[in-house]
This record gives C-alpha cells, sequence and structure tokens, in this order.
C-alpha cells in the first residue's frame, strides 16, 4: 500500500514546517502558494492519476505528532475515507468533524452539526475508537485513489484569496455519493489558526516532491 502526504500550502508557519520536515517515511507532495481555485486545475490532475493508493491532505496550520501519521498510514486499507480532527478554533469545543450529513449548496454555519469534545471523551469512555463523519477538513484526511474517479478537489468563489471551502466541496460529493467516512477518536491535532506568513502572491505558484527514505 502506498500513501502520499498531500500538503496544501499558502502560509509558511514555523512550527508545521518542523513537524512536516521531518516526516521521511512517506512520499510527500507540496502545492505551494496557490489560492484554492487555482489549485483545482493542479491538484486534480494528480489526484485522478492514481499514482498513489490513499492521498492524505494536509492542512498548512495544524501540528501533530508524526507518530500519529504512522498509525494513521497503518489502519488506512480499512476504510475509504479516513481522517484526524481538531477544534475550529484553539478554545473552541466544536471539533471539524459533522455528526450528519451536510446541509446546503455553499458552506455556512448552519450546514454543519459538529461533535463537540464532550462528545470525543464520552466515546473513549465508553471504549469506541472510531466515529462517522460527514465531514473531512483536511487535518490529516486519507482519501482511497478510486474515490476520485468519481469526485473532484473543487472551491467556491470568493473568500480572503480567491476560492475557499474546498474540504466542504469534497465532503458534499461523498455525502451524495453514500461514502462512509470515518476518524479515529486517537486523532486529534492541534489546529493553529495562524491567519498570518501568508505566501500567495509573494512566490510563483509550485509543486515540491519528495520521496519517503525509509
Amino acid at each position: 500500500m502506498k500513501p502520499c502526504l498531500v500538503v496544501t500550502k499558502v502560509r509558511e508557519l514555523k512550527e508545521v514546517s518542523e513537524v512536516l520536515d521531518s516526516i521521511d517515511f512517506v512520499d510527500k507532495v507540496y502545492f505551494i502558494g496557490y489560492t484554492e481555485r487555482q489549485l483545482c486545475d493542479v491538484l486534480n490532475p494528480f489526484l485522478k492519476k492514481g499514482e498513489y493508493d490513499y492521498y492524505i491532505i494536509c492542512a498548512d496550520d495544524i501540528v501533530f505528532e508524526p507518530e500519529l501519521l504512522k498509525k494513521m498510514i497503518d489502519e488506512l486499507e480499512k476504510f475509504d475515507v479516513l481522517t484526524g480532527y481538531c477544534r475550529l478554533r484553539p478554545n473552541d469545543n466544536r471539533l471539524n468533524i459533522t455528526r450528519t450529513r451536510l446541509l446546503g449548496d455553499v458552506p455556512t454555519i448552519m450546514g454543519y452539526n459538529f461533535y463537540r469534545m464532550s462528545d470525543i471523551e464520552l466515546m473513549k469512555k465508553r471504549g469506541v475508537k472510531y466515529g462517522r463523519t460527514y465531514f473531512a477538513g483536511f487535518t490529516l484526511s486519507a482519501f482511497n485513489r478510486r474515490l476520485f474517479n468519481k469526485v473532484s478537489y473543487g472551491a467556491y468563489k470568493g473568500g480572503r484569496f480567491d476560492g475557499w471551502g474546498s474540504d466542504f466541496y469534497i465532503s458534499r460529493q461523498l455525502n451524495s455519493l453514500g461514502v462512509d467516512m470515518w476518524f479515529n477518536v486517537e486523532y486529534y491535532v492541534n489546529h493553529l489558526a495562524k491567519y498570518e506568513n501568508f505566501i500567495i502572491g509573494k512566490v510563483e505558484p509550485h509543486v515540491e516532491r519528495f520521496e519517503r527514505k525509509v
């Protein structure tokens, strides 16, 4: 089984770079300096080529222990979609996983029925390891390659940098197809939610690839 860590990078955050640079046990592909709408024309051909068995999409403002990613890779073949999760904001009890299907044609706060930290604590207390979600927010969100024969990466018009809501865009398609999406209660990552050090417009959009070393 051959996975790939796909990093969509629009910011230069030291904490994140330190984590990603330390990961040498999986192939990594960085899409750097693209707006979400620009990324559609670059990322979709890569995903649909099917070079890898699983594509693990990673946002550029999350921090996690590399060991967590190793554990995720070890169990990917049991799922079509498996995701990590985080708080919406550092002090927010809402999580970027949902109990029910997404509502609406575009992302709005009313379209998400978010889990809360108390839900995860209860699941752990009951010995429940996995939960269903209907939203994968690119916090180490792994997708089986065959799904990209039916769904595409996309973004909605608008936003600060020409395009937004790509995680909703993919998740909504998967909802419509009835694809089971899961999270592991142990795959919590730290969401920095920092709106600083943006590189869009400061660097030429480009792709960087790194092959696994071990």
